[in-house]
């Protein structure tokens, strides 16, 4: 009668080990790939927001208060670089007009518990540090916001739209962190224009962010909600580079192929 060895084992040629793990490795490669994508899209607010009353009943009920080719406003882009990191585009016309009318660029303004609609209480302000023409770049400065430091829309001697938060004064405030603003492709074909806002900072556990941002004058204001990406799907591609990564392991473990002597 032949023994039967339990103790001997068919070792996997290396070559096929190695295969295994080139395949595997692509596959984490990809999930990877698809998961930066996924998270790298922007959440696009587009404007459909009107906002507060002009000083001339002729523009009453209208989205753009004067010339759309120097104010219009067409949307903002969020997206989140990382779990605290955001990033807001502001794209406008007006980046190509900026100080058309004694007016400046604005402040954006934020709220960290949803977006109400018109009338939202801003909990947060990002500050630029200059509102020159001439500046494209610069830092900005994050303030909790305080009613008697908010700057609502004027425009001396124009008409514009009244009653917009446009710019935050920060006085007798310490900033909560800074970051960095820029313009970008200025010039040229003025639809593609937008102002960035980049911030890192820990918000605490945000479902919806409502965002506002305007000229100094209002003459087109945007506002609208951004709900943050759901854990649950970044959750389950960790599971699934877990399962990845123990399959993987398995598979270069030594067969259980029993010999017969």
């Amino acid at each position: 009668m032949k023994a039967i060895d339990t103790t001997s084992r068919i070792q996997k040629p290396a070559w096929k080990i190695a295969q295994s793990m080139s395949a595997a490795a692509l596959l984490a490669a990809g999930l990877c790939l698809a998961a930066t994508s996924a998270q790298a899209a922007p959440i696009v607010i587009q404007d459909t927001y009107i906002g507060g009353t002009p000083t001339s009943n002729a523009w009453v009920g209208k989205d753009i208060v004067g010339t759309a080719a120097h104010y219009d406003v067409t949307k903002l882009e969020v997206s989140f670089a990382s779990a605290n990191t955001m990033i807001v585009d502001v794209y406008s016309r007006y980046f190509d007009n900026i100080g058309d009318g004694n007016t400046q660029l604005g402040d954006l303004f934020l709220s960290t518990n949803g977006y109400q609609g018109d009338g939202e209480v801003w909990e947060y302000a990002l500050k630029l540090d200059s509102y020159r023409p001439s500046t494209a770049s610069g830092a900005i400065s994050l303030y909790g916001v305080q009613a008697a430091n908010i700057q609502y829309s004027f425009a001396p001697g124009y008409i514009y739209r009244a009653g917009q938060e446009v710019q935050y004064k920060g006085i007798g405030q310490s900033a909560l962190a800074t970051g960095s603003w820029s313009l970008n492709n200025i010039g040229g074909v003025d639809t593609d224009d937008y102002l960035r806002f980049t911030i890192a900072y820990d918000f605490g556990d945000v479902d919806t962010y409502g965002l506002h941002w305007g000229m100094t004058c209002g003459n087109d204001v945007i506002e609208g909600a951004a709900t943050v990406p759901e854990p649950p799907a970044m959750l389950l591609f960790g599971i699934g580079l877990i399962g990845l990564g123990g399959a993987l392991r398995q598979r270069m473990q030594p067969n259980n192929d029993i010999r017969i002597k």
